[in-house]
């Protein structure tokens, strides 16, 4: 064998191990809670701050670490103050990539990963305007959509079901600022969502 044809084996040897190291993971699944921020409920006419998220997510592997994509959905009443409610729901699209890391602690079937990552969160109102009767006159008010990029931070403790599968708890925050109405005209808040959640990962390659 000569040197050429040893170095292309090797080349080949290598980077046929480190397309194996490669893992594909699919998350079919996230259930959890979004804890909005107070301004929702001051200023945007949600009833509660808590709502129900639904996601699901995928993501690749190398090693110790992972980069994912995450879709999540979540949906709140809300009132305005009005006496008559006129049934309106803001709607949340929630979409985040992310780097995880994992440290190599031995904690037999147990795991704990670090998470942080940005997206863009997407809100909008359903239906997009509402009628608002004063005076013996009807005002009709367009409820616009609004969208803005967020970071994220967050932490998951895994617990292994099976040797290509796992449970995950998942605790984290994430932060962005939006143009909120006052008397004076838009001011630019920062604000923060907390979220947990359980959701299932599966290694598929």
């Amino acid at each position: 064998m000569t040197r050429a044809t040893w170095l292309f084996a090797a080349a080949g040897a290598l980077l046929a191990g480190r397309a194996a190291a490669v893992e594909v993971f699919l998350e079919p699944v996230h259930a959890g809670v979004v804890r909005m921020d107070a301004l929702y409920v001051e200023r945007a006419g949600a009833q509660d701050r808590a709502a129900v998220q639904l996601a699901l997510g995928a993501g690749v592997g190398w090693r110790d670490w992972q980069l994912g994509v995450v879709l999540g959905r979540a949906a709140s009443d809300t009132d305005f103050g009005l006496l008559d409610d006129p049934g309106v729901r803001l709607e949340r699209a929630d979409t985040r990539a992310e780097l995880r890391w994992r440290p190599p602690l031995p904690l037999a079937g147990w795991a704990l990963q670090a998470v942080a990552g940005a997206g863009r969160l997407n809100l909008r109102y359903h239906p997009d305007r509402i009628a608002v009767a004063a005076g013996g006159e009807t005002f009709v008010v367009a409820l616009d959509e609004t969208a803005t990029w967020t970071r994220h931070v967050a932490a998951e403790v895994l617990h292994e079901l099976r040797d290509t599968a796992w449970i995950v708890l998942r605790a984290g925050m994430s932060f962005y600022a939006l143009d909120v109405a006052t008397p004076q005209g838009p001011v630019r808040e920062d604000l923060g969502d907390l979220h947990c959640s359980v959701l299932l990962r599966v290694r598929v390659h």
